[in-house]
């Protein structure tokens, strides 16, 4: 697998070319969207989990979409996370009511 632009990245194997056919692999890019995705941000029920899954000393800056179940009461959310030397910086959750379901699972102000 040739890693090519992404020897610098922190997580070079995601966009690798196939050294084989020479096409890049189309679906890399989905599946680094979502693995980097569910390593920022998942939801356990009504419960948003935050930075359940991250590297420690790396700093994000994200805005997500969740899903919400509104037959149990909770609505999809938007949540923005700015997270710097393992502090939070920033952190907006829309709408509001959604704020008290948030779940910081790493931060050194716990």
């Amino acid at each position: 697998m040739q890693q090519g632009h992404t020897e610098n990245s922190l997580f070079p194997g995601y966009l690798a070319s196939d050294a084989g056919d020479g096409a890049p692999q189309v679906e890399s890019n989905g599946i680094v969207a979502e693995t980097l995705q569910r390593m920022l941000i998942q939801t356990d029920g009504r419960r948003i989990l935050l930075l359940p899954a991250f590297v420690d000393g790396v700093d994000v800056d994200f805005l997500l979409t969740v899903p919400g179940n509104v037959s149990a009461g909770y609505p999809p959310a938007t949540v923005r996370l700015v997270w710097t030397a393992g502090v939070v910086e920033e952190l907006q959750v829309s709408p509001a009511s959604r704020q008290h379901d948030v779940v910081m699972l790493m931060s050194k102000n716990q």
